[in-house]
């Protein structure tokens, strides 16, 4: 039932299952509040995340998947990091939200190499994972639904 609500201001009024409420008041409370800098890059299917952490879209987009093609989105990532001449912190989803309910209590194994039989949208997962490996990102705080992952700041041109 849908009689919980998250605590935030700006989602005063809306109302959820008590498993979705707990992971985003973990999220707002405990991954938030290490949110440094301006951007943040959100995946996959997430983009009010943007909106509650009050960040900019490192990619001009809180929805990745807007960029239909994976060479889009890999072009409009490197153009990111170019123009912006930082790293985003990256939140990501750890569970497929298009199966209900979610959060599950055991999240599909594999998830997060993102497989075609478990995501639909694989070449941006890879790229998503390219771009973690590059710049060394590492997990900076989770739990059972989100990941915050963090990088140092890029060093100078050709990083």
């Amino acid at each position: 039932m849908k009689r919980h609500s998250v605590q935030h201001e700006k989602l005063a009024l809306i109302y959820t299952s008590a498993e979705r409420a707990r992971a985003m008041d973990e999220l707002v409370t405990e991954a938030f509040p290490q949110l440094s800098g301006e951007y943040l890059l959100t995946f996959m299917d997430i983009p009010m995340v943007n909106y509650l952490a009050g960040k900019r879209p490192f990619i001009s987009t809180s929805w990745p998947k807007l960029y239909y093609h994976p060479d889009t989105f890999a072009s409009k990532l490197a153009e990111a990091v170019n123009k912006r001449k930082c790293l985003p912190a990256i939140i990501r989803q750890k569970q497929n939200i298009g199966v209900v309910p979610w959060p599950a209590e055991q999240p599909e194994p594999g998830y997060l190499s993102y497989p075609a039989h478990l995501f639909k949208w694989p070449g941006h997962g890879t790229i998503l994972n390219q771009f973690i490996d590059k710049y060394e990102y590492r997990v900076l705080w989770e739990n059972e639904m989100f990941q915050l992952l963090t990088a140092d700041p890029l060093t100078g041109p050709g990083t």
